[in-house]
């Protein structure tokens, strides 16, 4: 005879449908019904945001519910969930719902793959979306209290006073309550992204107690002028701000240029490089739905491989815009191990402190709009027309991908290291005379203030460098180093291991003394007053450019100025490509010649805006493996 399974069965939908649940009764079970629907002609229904496991366990299906009479295992986290709806008595009161572990057969990869493209349609039409934290004490749920206390406060101009109030003993127990707020594990999550910037209205759940995103939001933002410093550095803080930078350029996308405002995969997934996937293919797919330039470069395939479908979307974006700047994306996203990416395809499975920093690369340069960066909207309004690093010119990238080599057109500028050990030498030589002529102290420290800087005024490397301010303010810095080792840590490290570099025949410290010198009062007083804003100051770019983007000064082989990436070793090359928008540091590979693997990104003072085009240096075909 015939057994009959009790199991639930979802039968098959189009790619333009979707499944909406309706809890209809409870008896020894949470009863649903689940009716599909077209996507353009859904029901009133709200969404639930969740992770599907708490902590760091599996997630697990022991827990079911009946839909058509029948038993559908379902998440163990929604339990709690269910429990919370059924004590604010919501349960059974006609809502749909969408929840993607219940509505997507999750065994079938083809129907996932048509549903994730519906996503960011489904989180943008809902009428609401719920984000459930999980269970709380009633301690814990006293966060809401505070987040509400800080919205209230927002308006406030903020004194000193305010800001030690805020930093006092009394208000260190809510201060731990809200990282552990953001500490849940819903905030490390890739998917939890769209779903907390799509939605009209969000309410957060946490056990009992609910608060807006509006309130959450603006809680953040006040945070930062007030919360303790260990508060503000913490990584889940830093990742809820993301959030609610990503959430502002979603919504005001539209009323501004797009070359400032979109939202590209590769800027997504640098910044978001801390939160959590449980596929690595979700590290990609999880941000989709927030994109707003080039979509299409994107296939979900959930039948491919991670690499492969890594692979495939900087090969799409190299051949659409005629770039080489994704492939820096690899320098700090590496392969991962026994992965067999090579060094020009990003691995976005790594994790990295430099999706903490506010530009993790120079190719992410505000006026790079296939790559772009999450600079807020409102600081481009009024500066017109940004400037953009163009190392090539306009060159568009010359190139042939075969298997995992990258064979590209452009030329070697410099190396670093003796210069025997280099055989493009004779290439470069009769180009390196203009770097050794005679240059007075002032040229020289300029030139080195223009590396620490990148030659730019603003940390989203839009603006240029104000040149004699940028000067004076770095001089400033270095007489109070001389006469104070301890005035100034970050600077002072720096200045130490750099006093004796050789800058033309001269010592750093010899050039700086005297500059300091002849400076007079070393800069107009309100070029010395901007200094105490970081973000539009010397010392705020150089902290960015030299702690931030973990580069340092050298000095190259035919003694260029340069910024190189820290891992940088003597014989690496640097090297223009065309279709790169910035030169980058290639290294040999043993025993086959002209095979490289490419290490980062340089900044070289003067061949930053197409010049090395016109040393008529030999063009060669580099191999990057």
């Amino acid at each position: 005879m015939e057994i009959i399974s009790d199991e639930y069965i979802y039968k098959p939908i189009q790619a333009a449908e979707v499944r909406l649940c309706k809890f209809i009764k409870e008896t020894d079970h949470i009863c649903a019904d689940l009716v599909t629907y077209s996507i353009d002609d859904l029901a009133p229904y709200q969404t639930l945001s969740y992770v599907w496991a708490e902590d760091d366990r599996t997630p697990s299906m022991n827990w079911k519910i009946k839909v058509g009479g029948r038993s559908l295992a379902v998440l163990e986290s929604l339990k709690p969930f269910f429990d919370a709806l059924r004590d604010k008595d919501l349960l059974l009161d006609g809502t749909w719902w969408w929840i993607d572990s219940i509505c997507i057969n999750q065994n079938n990869d083809e129907e996932k793959n048509h549903q994730v493209k519906l996503m960011r349609q489904l989180y943008s039409d809902c009428r609401a979306c719920i984000i459930w934290l999980g269970s709380a004490t009633r301690r814990e749920e006293e966060v809401v209290d505070f987040i509400q206390d800080l919205d209230r406060s927002r308006g406030r101009i903020v004194t000193e006073n305010m800001r030690e109030k805020f930093r006092g003993k009394q208000y260190a127990a809510s201060w731990s309550l809200l990282v552990a707020f953001f500490t849940r594990k819903w905030w490390t999550r890739v998917w939890t992204l769209q779903e907390f910037t799509c939605p009209p209205s969000i309410t957060f759940w946490i056990g009992v107690r609910a608060v807006s995103r509006s309130t959450v939001s603006r809680a953040i933002l006040f945070a930062e002028s007030c919360a303790p410093p260990d508060v503000i550095s913490s990584v889940y803080y830093r990742q809820a701000w993301n959030r609610r930078r990503i959430w502002l350029r979603h919504n005001n996308y539209l009323v501004v240029p797009p070359q400032y405002a979109g939202l590209s995969l590769p800027a997504l997934a640098a910044y978001c490089c801390a939160n959590e996937a449980t596929q690595p293919l979700d590290r990609l797919y999880g941000l989709l739905g927030l994109v707003t330039v080039d979509r299409d470069l994107l296939t979900i395939r959930y039948s491919q491989s991670v690499e492969d479908s890594y692979r495939d979307y900087t090969v799409s974006f190299v051949a659409k815009h005629q770039s080489l700047d994704i492939c820096v994306f690899a320098t700090i996203f590496p392969p991962s191990k026994n992965s067999n990416l090579p060094s020009w395809i990003p691995d976005w499975r790594q994790s990295t402190d430099r999706g903490r920093a506010v530009l993790p690369l120079m190719v992410s340069q505000s006026g790079n709009a296939s790559l772009g960066n999450l600079r807020p909207i409102w600081s481009v309004e009024d500066e017109g027309e940004l400037v953009r690093y163009k190392a090539n010119g306009h060159t568009k990238a010359w190139y042939t991908i075969v298997g995992n080599t990258l064979s590209v057109k452009g030329f070697v500028i410099d190396g670093l290291g003796s210069q025997g050990d280099h055989n493009w030498l004779q290439n470069t030589i009769a180009a390196s005379d203009a770097w050794t002529a005679p240059c007075d102290s002032h040229d020289i420290l300029l030139g080195v203030c223009r590396c620490l800087t990148l030659d730019r005024q603003d940390r989203y490397l839009g603006l240029p460098m104000p040149e004699e301010n940028y000067l004076n303010q770095f001089i400033h810095l270095c007489k109070e180093i001389i006469e104070n080792p301890m005035a100034d840590q970050n600077f002072s490290n720096w200045f130490k291991k750099t006093k004796s570099l050789d800058l033309r025949g001269r010592k750093f410290l010899d050039v700086v003394t005297q500059c300091v010198d002849n400076s007079g009062e070393h800069g107009s007083e309100d070029d010395l007053e901007v200094q105490a804003e970081e973000t539009q100051s010397f010392r705020g770019r150089f902290i960015d450019t030299v702690r931030g983007m973990s580069m340092r000064l050298m000095i190259t082989s035919c003694k260029r100025l340069a910024m190189i990436p820290r891992g940088a070793n003597d014989g690496d090359l640097i090297c223009v490509l065309y279709g790169c928008s910035v030169p980058v540091l290639l290294r040999g590979v043993e025993f086959q010649e002209n095979f490289y693997t490419l290490v980062g990104e340089c900044y070289v003072d003067g061949l930053m805006h197409g010049e090395a085009l016109s040393l008529e240096l030999a063009e060669t075909m580099l191999n990057i493996v």
